[in-house]
């Protein structure tokens, strides 16, 4: 979008402020007009997108076919190597009628989500943010701002139909409804399910690895130290770009991978299904539900987007193709395998070097992948370390306000000179669910304002390429070391450290947030129904979630006692 069009939309939104506080005092009152309707549709009497969304002419289909992608970026990645896994907790018809449910469930709320957001005035996101920048100055990462170059404006922003080129988020929208304690609680859940996919991560890798070792006499959990020193030395780096290489080796070794699992398969074809009991199906619900979260980037895709009307369908289409691929991967890997489906269905495919090249090259992908994924977790941390207050709120998305916007925008800890460090960054990447891969912002700040102890950034050196602030270093290292403890204690099985993430994690950003920021929006002008439904929805999160996290853990005490074998 050209910088002519930013400004024709800015001003677009100035005019609709000024109607709106000048002509429709009472509406504004109010908060504005909350006229419910069908998810995925503005709300009447609300705050209009902009002129340009209203009047652009259709997205061609490349236009589509990259927004459908971004928005399949937000879904896809390590849940496909779990997905048979996840059927041999449900069973067949069980799990391809669950995988249906959780996949229209998520869509749903995204739209609830987005439903919300066109219900809310543009005043009261801006006040949002200019309340939380007078308190906190974490970067919208934290809050849910997740997208990718490729959603930024021309100018480094990110559109949004409300103007200014600010991308609002997901913590913005909660803080917005809820107030600050809405906020905390998204970005809090945000960063510690973004903490448990890293977890995950390093079961995967020290699962695989054994695997392909066959080293029976040691401990899985061991082989978890063994990419620690890389892990702790890649997320010392200062410039987010500098992991955008690692990203794009990450997508192409996924692809290579689900590629090779599908040919695999096929050539090991039999019908063997399983017939777990309706005990295990909670499992089933964690793990499919970590799979297909991906709420975290719904927002800031849809603001990114031309023609944000269109967005319904972008989405609609990106849960068509991932729940096609999740659930061929999954039926076939579940009926070819059965009861012996293995957390990671790499483990199930044994005999040749073609197969554990495959392997090697996962292992690579997601050992550089994880330092992407750890940057909301480094930036919470930053963020606190700063913070005059232990409990201020986690998010403030300063990266998109304008600069001098906050009195402590030129945070020692989170600004970096001439680059985007891990604790300013544009906007996220969220893969498969909730899994962030940062790309970058426009950086805005100068040399002087470089943090203590780094001040041979800007003439080169070592410390333009990575942290060296005694308190950034130490803290990355305990980050990462924490990822590894959780790890080795949590078991050696991926999948169901997953079902855990996406119990107590995905479900709650996913299901539960989502309907309580609708209801408490909307309020008494839904008609029953509806009100009904976001209980039903509500309810069922919750249940999931308790349910999910109670079995999961019974399980993960199981094999800690050696009564289950790990899978």
């Amino acid at each position: 979008m050209t910088a002519s069009d930013a400004e024709a939309r800015g001003g677009a939104m100035v005019a609709a402020d000024a109607a709106a506080s000048g002509g429709t005092a009472a509406a504004a009152a109010n908060g504005a007009t909350k006229s419910p309707s069908p998810p995925g549709h503005v709300p009447s009497g609300v705050l209009p997108m902009s002129e340009e969304a209203d009047t652009a002419a259709p997205s061609t289909p490349r236009e589509y076919l990259v927004d459908v992608a971004n928005m399949l970026k937000a879904f896809i990645g390590l849940n496909v190597m779990y997905a048979a896994y996840a059927f041999s907790k449900a069973g067949l018809v069980r799990g391809i009628i669950g995988l249906l449910v959780v996949t229209y469930l998520t869509e749903h709320c995204c739209l609830l989500l987005i439903d919300v957001k066109n219900g809310l005035p543009a005043s009261a996101l801006r006040r949002r943010r200019n309340a939380a920048a007078d308190s906190s100055p974490t970067s919208d990462a934290l809050a849910g701002g997740v997208t990718d170059d490729s959603q930024h404006s021309s100018d480094g922003g990110m559109d949004d139909p409300h103007g200014g080129g600010s991308g609002y988020t997901y913590a913005d929208i909660a803080g917005a409804v809820l107030g600050p304690a809405g906020d905390a609680f998204v970005s809090a859940a945000l960063v510690l399910t973004q903490f448990g996919y890293c977890v995950g991560y390093l079961i995967f890798m020290s699962q695989t690895v054994h695997d392909l070792v066959a080293s029976a006499g040691s401990p899985v959990w061991a082989y978890v130290l063994v990419p620690l020193p890389l892990l702790a030395g890649l997320s010392l780096l200062r410039s987010i770009r500098s992991l955008g290489p690692f990203s794009i080796l990450a997508n192409v070794t996924l692809m290579a991978g689900v590629f090779a699992v599908i040919v695999y398969i096929g050539n090991h074809f039999r019908w063997a299904p399983s017939h777990p009991p309706l005990s295990s199906l909670p499992l089933f619900f964690g793990q499919m539900t970590a799979a297909i979260e991906g709420i975290g980037l719904v927002v800031p895709v849809e603001s990114s987007m031309r023609r944000p009307s269109e967005f319904k369908g972008v989405l609609r289409s990106a849960l068509v193709v991932l729940t096609v691929v999740l659930g061929s991967v999954g039926v076939l890997g579940f009926v070819t395998f059965g009861a012996d489906t293995r957390s990671i269905i790499l483990l199930n495919m044994k005999g040749s070097a073609l197969v554990s090249i495959v392997k090697v090259v996962l292992v690579v992908g997601i050992l550089f992948t994880y330092p992407l994924q750890l940057v909301p977790v480094i930036q919470a941390l930053e963020t606190w370390m700063e913070s005059d207050s232990p409990f201020e709120p986690l998010s403030l998305n300063s990266a998109f306000s304008s600069p001098g916007a906050s009195p402590r925008a030129a945070s020692p800890i989170l600004e970096e000179p001439e680059e985007e460090g891990l604790g300013r960054v544009g906007g996220m990447a969220h893969s498969h669910t909730g899994e962030y891969a940062s790309s970058s912002g426009s950086a805005t700040q100068p040399a002087s304002r470089a943090a203590p102890g780094d001040s041979e950034a800007a003439g080169g050196g070592f410390g333009s390429v990575f942290v060296s602030d005694a308190r950034r270093v130490l803290g990355r290292f305990l980050i990462v070391a924490g990822t590894a403890v959780v790890a080795m204690l949590a078991g050696a099985s991926f999948g169901l450290f997953q079902s855990l993430v996406g119990s107590l994690g995905a479900a709650t950003l996913a299901y539960t947030v989502p309907s309580i920021l609708h209801l408490k929006q909307f309020g008494n002008t839904l008609p029953m129904h509806v009100r009904i439904k976001d209980y039903f929805i509500l309810a069922f999160g919750l249940t999931g979630a308790l349910l999910g996290t109670l079995e999961t853990l019974k399980q993960i005490a199981l094999i800690h006692t050696g009564e289950v074998a790990p899978q």
